[in-house]
């Protein structure tokens, strides 16, 4: 008998099958950019992408779900549109947001 010890998502007694998140470790690998402005630009077409995409699916989410729902999609562009230290990208941006409508 195998017996797993963790975080459950059900309060109380379950019988069936198990199933069990394992966290894959990842390593952020930094490499040399040599050509600085061609990487800007790729990242501006991405950011323009993103909100591009981001306005699509809040119009599908105003249709289906309401304004109240659909309201995440808007705060995702306004994350987009703010200027965030470097810092911020490496960790979370959630915690920076208050530091960045300050920039």
């Amino acid at each position: 008998m195998e017996k797993y010890i963790g975080k459950s998502v059900y309060k109380g007694t379950a019988i069936g099958p198990v199933s069990v998140l394992k966290k894959k470790d990842s390593l952020v690998k930094r490499i040399h950019i040599d050509n600085t402005a061609e990487e800007l630009k790729r990242l501006d077409a991405a950011k323009e992408r993103t909100m591009t995409q981001l306005g699509q699916l809040y119009e599908k989410a105003l249709q289906e779900v309401g304004e109240v729902n659909a309201a995440i999609f808007e705060v995702h562009q306004m994350m987009c549109t703010y200027r965030l230290p470097r810092y911020c990208m490496a960790y979370s941006m959630i915690p920076c947001l208050s530091s960045a409508l300050e920039v």
